[in-house]
């Protein structure tokens, strides 16, 4: 009897770590950056939206952030006001910072129970400007794991850090739009109405 109850209870304890397994991998922790694409002449002003959508709880961590410098032009980055994270844990690069790739950081932390947050959180704006090299390119602006400072993310119990799929953004430049021409219809419309008018205009003047 003893060793059946051994039994049993090794099945339940493989059957919860299975289960659990699986919770894990279900999980779908997303860095995202939207619009995913975009359009834009030279000199644009490019704003690219940073946000998360974790399925997990985390306490917060950093990513990384990349972009083509041959089409864009860091400007800035600013944290939304209601992301509602801990300052002192918040980490950005400076206005024009010529960094590339550079780090963002960011914490959460809650009094009581998750202890940290999880769900849709928009974190702030990247700010980008188009460049004139870029013309008929597409840049790209990609997030990516924080290996050092301020390090990947973490749960409020985890040892190991979070699995984390991290977004991308497309920015096709363009030149500015020309200014359109009139039209060979438009042109010769005018060309004939004018052409009308000479015959009376040259009658008035021999009557005059």
């Amino acid at each position: 009897m003893p060793s059946k109850k051994f039994s049993l209870s090794l099945f339940a304890s493989i059957a919860a770590l299975v289960m659990f397994s699986a919770s894990q991998a279900a999980a779908l922790n997303l860095i995202e950056l939207t619009p995913t694409t975009q359009n834009v002449t030279v000199g644009d002003q490019v704003n690219i939206s940073l946000s998360m959508n974790f399925d997990d709880v985390t306490t917060g961590g950093g990513l990384e952030v990349s972009y083509d410098s041959l089409g864009l032009s860091f400007v800035s980055f600013s944290f939304d006001p209601a992301y509602g994270g801990f300052a002192g844990f918040e980490m950005a690069p400076a206005d024009a910072d010529s960094a590339n790739p550079f780090s963002i950081g960011f914490g959460f932390f809650t009094a009581g129970p998750p202890y940290g947050v999880s769900g849709q959180n928009v974190i702030g704006t990247l700010v980008f400007e188009a460049l004139a090299a870029g013309v008929g390119t597409t840049s790209t602006v990609s997030t990516s794991a924080s290996n050092l400072i301020p390090g990947p993310f973490y749960g409020p119990a985890d040892s190991n850090p979070l699995v984390v799929t991290y977004g991308s953004a497309q920015v096709l430049v363009s030149s500015s739009a020309p200014i359109p021409e009139p039209s060979t219809a438009l042109l010769l419309l005018v060309g004939l109405t004018g052409l009308s008018a000479f015959p009376n205009w040259v009658n008035r003047s021999k009557n005059k």
